[in-house]
Parts: C-alpha cells; structure tokens; sequence
C-alpha cells in the first residue's frame, strides 16, 4: 500500500512558530501567509526548500529523498510555459462553444466531472508514493507532489496559472491520445467531451488550492461550491495533510468512501494503482466518449 506518513516540520516563509502536527495543519491552511501572489513567489518557494535542504542530512528524514533532489539542483516548482498553457484553454474554449446543444454540453460537463473526480484520486495515490520517484515520466510530478507535503502552501503562493500550468505535459498527452483515437477535431461532438475533460482538469486544479486557502482568502465562488459538495473541502483535504493515506480526491472529494476503502482493504498493491493510472492517462477520457455520446443518443431518441 502507498501509504506516504509524511510529518509537516518544516516552516514557510511567513508563517507562525507552531510545529506541532495540529500547529502546522493551522499554520499553512489558516494562518499562513500568502506574501505577494506574483513569479516572484516561485524563487521565494523554491529559495526556502534549497536552505531546509541543507539542513536535512540523515537518510533516515522521511522528506530525505526530496531533499537530496534539491540538493542534486532539481528545481521543484517550476515555471511553465504560458502560451501552451492559454493554447490548451484556447482549444477547451472552441471545443466547448461546439456543442450540438446545452443539454449535451451539461452532460458531458458532468460525466467528465465524475470522471475527473475518479482520475484524481488515482493520479495523487500514485504521485504521492515516494517508491515511484524513479519511475521515467514520473520523477518530476511525484517530487512536486512530496514536496507539497514538506511546504502544503505553496499551492496558495503560487498564482493559479502556475498552478494550471503544472498540467500542461498529461494535458497536452492526454490530447494527443484522443485526438490519434477520434480525429477529435472535426467531430464536434467529440471535441466537446474532450475539452470538458480539459475543464475538468483544471477546475480540479481550483479545487485543490482553495482547499489550500486561509478561510478569509477563499472566493465566494469556491465557497459556494465547496458548501454545496462539488468542490473538496478544506476539512476532508487537511485530513489528508495529516495521515497521507484518504482524502485523494481533490476535486469534489465525495468518492473518499470508495476510494479509501479501496485503497485499504481491496487494491493493496501500490503497483496496481500505477497500472490503473496508466490505464486511465491513456484510455480514460476517450472511455468517457465512446460511453457518453451513445447514452446521449439514446437518451434523445428516448425522450422524443
């Protein structure tokens, strides 16, 4: 099992002193401070995992591994690069504006939804375990994810492009891959779930750093979603700061049930989740398609 029991030690920049487990759990989510919310926050994040690196030496920290990157001169937050990132939104925008109608435009939002809430959950089991650090491909994404473990507000730092940017390699992949499996460019229908997908994705990216905000810093707009349960709540993902090993889902959170009891007591193997992850990167999204769109069909034939 990929259990990840991580403690939260180390001090952000302008946090409080509190390094207890439940001090540090109020340290980055309540009180800490958000400083300038611009690039400069980056080098600011990045600056501070480099000086803790130099104090941490004994392979027996359980934050060691990342450390030792750090002090190798791997970069852990990075800058991404922009215009793919607003070619990506470019391209979710026109695939969305393609939609036959609004009623399939709202179902392929919310099959994407429940989909994307599923996919989440596995993509941060298997880039939370440190085991698959050495995985090619994986190596990056599994050092920003531990590293959000040692420094949890750098989500909230960081501007929400950066956060998004972060996406842009299994965006850009899974994009690849439906667009070889459906030539999803001069199929509207198609394009439509694909750039909901997209969507998905990103609202997925919203989700996880207001789940990482100070209540006061919250929007309106993700309180309200977060009340109503389609956003993760602050509650369900400080839990899973504390153990490591529920509270996966970062999108609306309500599959922690099944997920938990999963990952617990039925899919033991962490290589298991790798293979599922795999399965899902590739397949997933274009399963949504080939799902969703005859159920469309019938649905209208049904109801005329």
């Amino acid at each position: 099992m990929c259990v990840s029991a991580r403690s939260e030690t180390a001090t952000p920049p302008a946090a409080v002193s509190d390094t207890s487990a439940s001090g540090s759990i109020k340290r980055y989510y309540d009180n800490a401070g958000l400083g300038r919310q611009d690039g400069d926050a980056i080098d600011q994040l990045n600056a501070f995992m480099t000086k803790q690196a130099h104090k941490v030496w004994s392979p027996d920290n359980e934050d060691y591994k990342v450390y030792e990157m750090v002090r190798q001169g791997h970069v852990v937050f990075k800058r991404r690069s922009m215009p793919l990132l607003y070619f990506y939104w470019a391209t979710i925008l026109v695939g969305l504006l393609r939609t036959p109608s609004l009623l399939f435009l709202a179902g392929a939002l919310a099959s994407t939804y429940v989909y994307m809430e599923l996919y989440s959950a596995v993509l941060h089991i298997v880039l939370d375990n440190p085991a698959f650090i050495k995985v090619p491909g994986l190596d990056q994404p599994v050092f920003e994810f531990l590293a959000h473990h040692i420094l949890p507000v750098e989500i909230a730092q960081r501007r929400y492009r950066d956060i998004c940017g972060d996406l842009n390699v299994i965006v850009g992949l899974i994009f690849a891959i439906n667009l070889l499996l459906f030539d999803w460019m001069k199929d509207g229908r198609v394009m439509c779930v694909v750039a909901a997908g997209g969507a998905m994705a990103y609202l997925g990216q919203f989700a996880h750093r207001q789940a990482h905000m100070p209540p006061s810093k919250v929007s309106p707009f993700a309180r309200a979603l977060q009340d109503a349960g389609l956003l993760v709540s602050p509650h369900l993902h400080r839990a899973h700061h504390r153990t490591y090993d529920r509270g996966f889902a970062i999108l609306g959170g309500w599959s922690e049930g099944l997920i938990t009891t999963l990952y617990h007591h039925v899919v033991p193997s962490q290589y298991v989740w790798l293979a599922l992850f795999a399965v899902m990167t590739v397949f997933g999204l274009a399963g949504v398609v080939k799902i969703y769109i005859p159920a469309y069909d019938a649905f209208v034939a049904f109801a005329q």
